[in-house]
């Protein structure tokens, strides 16, 4: 049997009306407490980042869920704009846990060192695997389609993602099989998005079936991800809206993409390896007209004169592309030109915008000349991001 005609197979109750009244899945009562709140619960998992379009048409879609369950209380608080991702293969969470006990404490604030321990271990060769997976698929694309809005196992709403080809099926379970080995399943691989979580209790199936029933995908204008391999991403999380990349990747932009964002991903690079910190960034540029030149000199000079070695990830100037949104937790632009290509992504605010207010207006050296100036302000501007990444 295919993979595709597995998957089919597999999800053939997708169609089944879900009337009547019944209890929602056993254990939801530990993500989301009687008044729709999100419960802490830590975990680790592995995730494709989405991009900023298909965030946009997914908020669309989960505020009309909510609208029109709104009266029901049936749903628990909505779900960030940036929280929505493709899950690839879960990790460690108190559901699957191998230490005892989580908690450390009756009111699960707080959870016991064995079990904080395991799921920073799984983090750590999740985030080498992922390294190495986006390493050997350079420019690997996997393609799904949007299938149908279902109730999962009655904890959340989803939205089935179908891959397109046998091929994309193919690649992503080659994907999911490396990851196998860290924390085995005992259940089927169903690509599916997140919409919102049920509260716990019961539901009516009628209220369900009425308001998926303007959401499901229409074949001729269906929702279409085109997932790249280097959106893969190992992901920490704090309960089922709190999601932090492990490591975080920094995208700096600025207008060619040879200056300022170079010499601001290359000091936090440093900065990051001589603190033994999960983060890596990258610069690119708002214009085209640069790309594959370059950078000058006068750019390496200065970054050694500071103790910052070249990098040679670093060595030309890339245009910032669609395709390189996913790959990215968030997006530091520089000038004005920057900000405007960043915006024109549909880009969640909360990923661009804080450090867009800390990097925007340090000063272009390309005519100037004046390198060390433009250095002195990345410096001090990236000394209170240090701050705030490691206080």
């Amino acid at each position: 049997m295919s993979l595709l005609n597995e998957y089919d197979y597999d999800t053939v109750w997708k169609h089944s009306d879900p009337g009547g009244v019944f209890d929602t899945g056993p254990g939801l009562e530990n993500k989301v407490d009687a008044g729709g709140c999100f419960r802490f619960f830590p975990g680790s998992t592995t995730v494709f980042r989405l991009d900023g379009r298909t965030l946009h048409v997914l908020s669309l879609m989960r505020d009309a869920l909510h609208q029109r369950l709104t009266e029901s209380d049936l749903l628990a608080e909505p779900l960030p704009e940036d929280s929505f991702h493709l899950t690839l293969h879960d990790l460690v969470s108190p559901e699957m846990h191998r230490s005892e006990p989580v908690w450390a404490d009756e009111a699960r604030t707080t959870c016991s060192p064995a079990y904080l321990a395991e799921v920073e271990s799984s983090l750590a060769q999740a985030r080498e695997l992922a390294a190495d997976l986006r390493r050997e698929h350079p420019g690997g694309v996997i393609r799904l389609s949007a299938d149908r809005v279902v109730p999962l196992v009655s904890k959340s709403v989803a939205l089935l993602m179908r891959p397109e080809t046998e091929e994309d099926f193919a690649l992503l379970m080659a994907l999911y099989d490396r990851f196998e080995p860290l924390m085995p399943l005992p259940w089927r691989f169903t690509p599916h998005i997140t919409l919102a979580y049920f509260r716990p209790g019961q539901l009516r199936g009628d209220l369900l079936r009425d308001a998926f029933a303007p959401l499901q995908p229409d074949p001729a204008s269906r929702l279409r991800l085109e997932l790249p391999v280097s959106a893969l991403t190992a992901q920490r999380f704090q309960d089922m809206k709190t999601y932090a990349d492990v490591p975080l990747r920094i995208c700096f932009v600025c207008d060619g993409g040879l200056n300022r964002s170079v010499m601001a991903a290359a000091l936090l690079n440093h900065l990051a390896r001589e603190q033994s910190l999960p983060i890596q960034a990258e610069a690119r540029a708002a214009l085209s007209g640069t790309a594959g030149c370059p950078v000058s000199d006068a750019v390496w000079a200065t970054l050694k004169a500071h103790g910052v070695p070249p990098d040679p990830r670093l060595a030309t100037a890339r245009p910032l592309q669609a395709s390189d949104v996913p790959a990215f937790t968030a997006f530091a632009a520089i000038s004005a030109g920057a900000a405007d290509r960043v915006t024109t992504f549909r880009i969640p605010a909360a990923r661009y915008e804080p450090l867009t207010r800390l990097f925007y207006g340090v000063p272009d050296p390309e005519y100037s000349g004046e390198y060390e100036r433009a250095f002195e302000e990345i410096e001090g501007r990236m000394g209170k991001l240090m701050h705030s990444l490691t206080s």
